[in-house]
């Protein structure tokens, strides 16, 4: 029986179910969705998972067979579904001297 897979909000990156990876989203070297500017912590995927980018800058993350998970110094560990993509969301703020900008720890 298939786990069925909810969105992760893990703090300021929001994981997002999908149904599959974006035929255009190529494959990356990197384990790591956000890096930390204030702190140096990242959110970071273990295990058996991949992260794919789109030539928009947008992320997925496509997780195997074995269990994955997703930490950071300062959060949880949430472990990831096994067989699942997941869309990537970094919080953004509103700043009205610059517009909008990435929230960073």
């Amino acid at each position: 029986m298939r786990v069925k897979a909810i969105p992760i909000r893990h703090g300021d990156v929001f994981l997002i179910p999908m149904a599959k990876l974006p035929k255009d989203a190529v494959r990356t070297e990197t384990k790591v969705l956000a890096y930390g500017e204030a702190t140096g912590h990242s959110h970071a995927i273990t295990g058996d998972a991949v992260i794919y980018c789109r030539p928009d800058g947008s992320m997925f993350v496509q997780t195997g067979d074995g269990v994955s998970g997703l930490t950071h110094e300062e959060h949880g560990n949430p472990e990831l579904v096994p067989d699942q993509t997941y869309g990537v969301v970094l919080q953004e703020e509103y700043d009205p001297e610059i517009g909008t900008k990435r929230v960073v720890d």
